[in-house]
């Protein structure tokens, strides 16, 4: 193949654009049927008040810190979506880092909720599938982005006919 055909967004490239949009759509499913419902129905309330039969200390800080690290999450991928369809250079190495802050968010809320009794009594292979899942997809798709040709090709540092792109 030529440079020409290895350019632009397509071949291999369509699965991670396909892995991000489905993201926000994914992390809008999680916060609306798991985090709200803790929110709205009491539960937060329970988990998190001294003296509740289901009380922790640890519950109020995880509860926010994946609240809010999702929410970000979420909000990451629309603008990696942003910066892979106008082609712009930071997008290899953004993405990148989005993958490694996956695996490094769901190893220590794993390892954080762990000192929640209730949560270490479970037999939790879910966060164990996840993490794995996300250590897969970094040792897929990091040396995709750092290798690639067409990843080279269409994320080109172009000032001269793209000036006003320094986002």
């Amino acid at each position: 193949m030529n440079e020409k055909e290895l350019n632009g967004i397509g071949g291999w490239l369509i699965l991670p654009m396909l892995g991000l949009i489905l993201t926000p759509i994914r992390i809008g499913y999680l916060l609306l049927v798991s985090f709200l419902p803790i929110l709205t129905d009491g539960s937060w309330e329970i988990l998190t008040t001294p003296g509740s039969h289901a009380y922790h200390e640890l519950w109020g800080p995880v509860l926010i810190f994946e609240m809010a690290v999702n929410i970000i999450f979420g909000v990451t991928s629309i603008v990696l979506l942003i910066l892979l369809f106008s082609k712009h250079h930071l997008f290899p190495k953004l993405i990148i880092g989005f993958y490694l802050l996956n695996i490094a968010f769901i190893a220590t809320d794993n390892f954080i909720s762990g000192f929640i009794p209730a949560v270490a009594e479970q037999d939790d292979t879910e966060s164990t599938t996840e993490l794995i899942r996300s250590i897969i997809t970094a040792a897929i798709w990091i040396p995709y982005f750092l290798k690639s040709e067409r990843i080279k090709n269409t994320f080109t540092k172009d000032e001269e006919s793209n000036p006003g792109n320094t986002i």
